[in-house]
C-alpha cells in the first residue's frame, strides 16, 4: 500500500515494536471508495447464516472481550511479551 501511495509507515516513537501507519490523502479516498462494499460482504459471510440466538451470544462473548481489552489494554502487567 505504501509503494501505491495510500499509507505512509513511520516507527512509533513511543513504542519501538510498533509501527505507525498513516493514510495518505489518495489512501482515505481509496478506503471511503471500498468500505461500502467490504461492510456489506463482511456482514453476508459472517453474520447472514446466524440465528438471532447465536448472534446474541456472539456479540455478548465480544463486548467482554473488548472490555477486557479497554480495560487492561493490549499488554498484561506482569508478563513477558
Amino acid at each position: 500500500m505504501a509503494k501505491r501511495g495510500l499509507i505512509f509507515t513511520e516507527q512509533s516513537t513511543s513504542d519501538k515494536r510498533g509501527t505507525v501507519v498513516t493514510g495518505t490523502k489518495r489512501g482515505n479516498v481509496a478506503f471511503r471508495d471500498a468500505r461500502r462494499g467490504h461492510v456489506a460482504l463482511v456482514r453476508d459471510l459472517f453474520f447472514r447464516g446466524l440465528s438471532d440466538d447465536s448472534l446474541a451470544g456472539l456479540t455478548e462473548g465480544l463486548e467482554h472481550v473488548y472490555a477486557n481489552i479497554v480495560e487492561r489494554g493490549s499488554e498484561r502487567a506482569g508478563t513477558d511479551n
